[in-house]
């Protein structure tokens, strides 16, 4: 029948099922022009997803297990970026930036049979970024065979807490 689900077709044992689940996301950015074409980005976001679940078993064992997961990230960066001078092909431009962010995790679970258990983790990370883009040929000093040559290197480097860091040109 409808009102009574099952775990399965062929289950013997009416399992009464019962599920919330809640998340929530906020960002934001301020962005602040400087003079020339310089200007510097502030971001900001926070991240959290909540489930819960139990399965009880009417007329039986009441409860027949509950599991609760929790995420959250939140975190924020700063950018800045603009020209840095002028070539025969354009302006050199750079960006530069930071940001910070935490993730934690919890996974909690029991049952008529287990006690409750609660596994987490959580890390934080740390990151530096930026990019160089030097244009020696565009539109404005074009040549015959060759329109467009810009040299460009970027990097960024991040740190995981308790697990090290990492290096990518």
């Amino acid at each position: 029948p409808a009102d009574r689900p099952y775990l399965g077709s062929e289950s013997p044992l009416p399992v009464g099922p019962h599920a919330v689940a809640d998340s929530v996301t906020v960002s934001g950015e301020l962005t602040y022009a400087f003079a020339g074409d310089w200007r510097a980005t502030f971001e900001g976001s926070y991240g959290l997803s909540d489930t819960d679940q139990q399965q009880t078993q009417p007329g039986g064992v009441e409860l027949a297990n509950a599991r609760d997961v929790r995420n959250e990230v939140y975190g924020g960066a700063v950018k800045l970026d603009g020209s840095l001078f002028e070539l025969p092909g354009g302006a050199v431009r750079v960006a530069l930036g930071g940001e910070l962010r935490h993730e934690s995790y919890r996974d909690g679970f029991q049952s008529s049979a287990f006690a409750r258990t609660v596994k987490q983790a959580g890390r934080d990370v740390a990151s530096l970024f930026g990019e160089l883009s030097i244009p020696l040929v565009t539109g404005a000093n074009r040549m015959p065979g060759m329109d467009r040559l810009e040299l460009s290197a970027a990097g960024r480097f991040d740190d995981y807490s308790g697990t090290g860091s990492a290096f990518d040109p």
